[in-house]
């Protein structure tokens, strides 16, 4: 049976949705064949019977799931026998705790830092939409926003400490090998880094264990 995943696509095809990232990540880890149908923002509505707002989609075999914590776990169960996802029974909250703290901390730093980087990045009947949600979202328009950037880069970089200390101990957060968790966070600077090449260059120190984690990631998504 197909599986179809409906993930956001900015300009040129650019990958950059967190949540998309993360369910991409699944599949590869699982090892599933897989079509990718590149989506706008103002396209979701479209997808299968347009009751959709949001993506990651996924349709697997005639079941329709959203939201990346669906997904992770239907495949965690669908596909038994392929590597897994979440190293036993933990591994499906601990992803979603990892989830719910990246949003809580890392998003919101970086959307004031990249918010103008990603809005040169999404295609042009996105950019109407991208820019009076998330400047709502701000209260102040991208430029004013990403001003004081460079001040906030110690403060993001500090917030990571957390995760710094795991990936000094281990390669990746579940121990020698990849779980949802790592999926979950590394999406988020991928986020960054895909969209903004300031981000690329700076958000992160060069030996910072951190940077070279998640951009171990980048060309598996």
């Amino acid at each position: 049976m197909t599986i179809t995943l409906y993930e956001l696509a900015g300009r040129e095809g650019l990958r950059f949705s967190p949540p998309c990232i993360r369910v991409v990540l699944a599949l590869k880890r699982k090892g599933l064949a897989f079509e990718r149908v590149p989506m706008p923002f103002t396209g979701i509505g479209a997808i299968g019977d347009g009751g959709f707002k949001t993506v990651p989609v996924l349709e697997d075999g005639g079941v329709w799931l959203r939201d990346s914590q669906d997904i992770v776990e239907h495949l965690e169960e669908a596909y038994p026998d392929a590597p897994t996802l979440f190293g036993g029974e933990g591994g499906g909250p601990l992803g979603a705790f990892v989830r719910a703290w990246g949003l809580s901390t890392l998003s919101p730093q970086l959307m004031r830092m990249v918010a103008g980087d990603v809005y040169a990045s999404v295609v042009d009947v996105d950019r109407d939409y991208f820019r009076k949600t998330r400047e709502a979202r701000l209260s102040a328009p991208f430029d004013r926003v990403a001003a004081d950037r460079e001040d906030r880069v110690e403060p993001f970089r500090a917030s990571l400490a957390p995760l710094r200390q795991r990936l000094e101990a281990a390669p990746y957060l579940g121990g020698d090998a990849p779980l949802d968790a790592d999926h979950a966070v590394a999406g988020i600077l991928l986020w960054a880094f895909r969209t903004s090449p300031w981000a690329r260059a700076n958000l992160l120190a060069e030996d910072d264990p951190v940077r070279a984690w998640a951009l171990g990631f980048d060309a598996l998504a």
